[in-house]
């Protein structure tokens, strides 16, 4: 009822100051009861709903930790590849091309790995970023020296 009613009602009543004063306090408490009752509830939704994001938040987390696990693991057997393709080919230091991201955290720029031979005779690839020329095949390959396409492209690293 809305306030204009309930006080035309009341007019009519012909109440005491003391018994309207009542009324009023009683109609005051009940509909500051409904209200309390309303907070109350959105309350306890906006933490049910908070706690569905924190588990949302908690999954996404675990599965971004275990990308980056899978992703460092990816990037050790690129490496290990890329080190024994250079091994069995005895490739010049600029023959080998790759695309950061598959090495770089930053995927800025390509990398060029380099094998360098140490003391031991075992050749050790060093990785350092360094511009590509564009690539004619379009394969995600770089371009050798010499003018030919390295083996090393996307679909080879999954």
């Amino acid at each position: 009822m809305s306030r204009r009613a309930f006080l035309r009602m009341l007019r009519e009543q012909r109440l005491s100051p003391e018994q309207l004063e009542l009324v009023q306090d009683v109609r005051r408490r009940s509909k500051n009861r409904m209200a309390a009752q309303r907070c109350r509830k959105r309350k306890l939704d906006c933490i049910y709903r908070l706690e569905g994001d924190i588990k949302k938040l908690e999954k996404l987390l675990h599965e971004r930790r275990q990308l980056r696990r899978s992703m460092e693991d990816t990037r050790q057997s690129l490496s290990r590849l890329c080190q024994s393709v250079c091994t069995e080919a005895s490739a010049p230091p600029e023959q080998l091309r790759l695309l950061p991201r598959y090495l770089s955290s930053d995927c800025s720029a390509p990398v060029i790995l380099t094998c360098v031979t140490s003391s031991s005779r075992d050749p050790v690839l060093h990785a350092r970023p360094e511009p590509c020329p564009p690539d004619p095949g379009g394969n995600g390959a770089g371009v050798t020296p010499a003018g030919t396409q390295n083996n090393v492209t996307d679909s080879h690293v999954t």
